[in-house]
């Protein structure tokens, strides 16, 4: 079995993957990408990580502190955007609490692909770019709380980027791509506007989601 490969991502914006869709009719000699950027590891078992199939994967993940200051960034929004969300009279000292936590996933297939998927005739897998491709929805792991978030592309040059290989030369494949978040709910609370000296009030809630993970792997349809 290959050595996991793992080195640590400077920044979510360096994770910008460009991958390449493989026709039904397509032999593919298929190229190791040397020198993967940051916090990326190849997998070849993924049967002892999350539950995913037994076969060669992509699987990323974000800083923690890098995390932890998305979900700041928007806690603070939340206060700056807070005009008009709270009632009459207006509030100051505004601050908010994270009074829950969540770790929430959904995923689906790479758009830019066949519908019947792919078989390759000769070892090889899928290119992918993290970016745009189809959009999905799930629940933020709160009552009322969801967002949306896009699936990547399989993309049809395949000069750069990472390859995620199929298990075999058999079956028909698809790329699937799993993303996984972290969620907080907030109570936002302020000041009565001339009436600081007293407690707080307590004003709405917020929620925050940051990316913390994904895995990429070829599934057989």
């Amino acid at each position: 079995m290959k050595a996991l490969t793992k080195v640590v991502l400077k920044s979510t914006t360096a994770l910008l993957l460009a991958l390449t869709t493989l026709s039904e009719s397509q032999k593919v000699a298929a190229e190791e990408v040397s020198n993967p950027d940051n916090n990326i590891s190849y997998i070849e078992n993924l049967g002892l990580n999350n539950g995913l199939p037994d076969v060669g994967a992509l699987h990323y993940e974000v800083p923690e502190a890098i995390v932890e200051q998305e979900l700041k960034q928007q806690a603070d929004e939340l206060i700056t955007n807070s005009t008009g969300k709270t009632r009459t009279p207006g509030y100051v000292n505004i601050t908010s609490k994270v009074i829950g936590t969540k770790h929430v996933s959904g995923g689906g297939y790479a758009g830019n692909q066949p519908s019947g998927g792919t078989r390759f005739h000769t070892k090889g897998g899928f290119y992918w770019s993290n970016n745009g491709g189809p959009t999905i929805s799930i629940g933020g792991g709160f009552a009322g709380f969801s967002f949306s978030f896009g699936l990547g592309n399989v993309s049809s040059k395949g000069s750069s980027g990472y390859i995620t290989y199929a298990p075999n030369t058999k079956q028909y494949f698809k790329l699937y791509v799993r993303k996984n978040f972290k969620t907080q709910k907030l109570a936002i609370y302020g000041h009565p506007y001339g009436h600081q000296n007293g407690p707080k009030q307590f004003l709405y809630y917020g929620y925050t989601s940051a990316f913390t993970s994904y895995d990429a792997y070829a599934k057989a349809v």
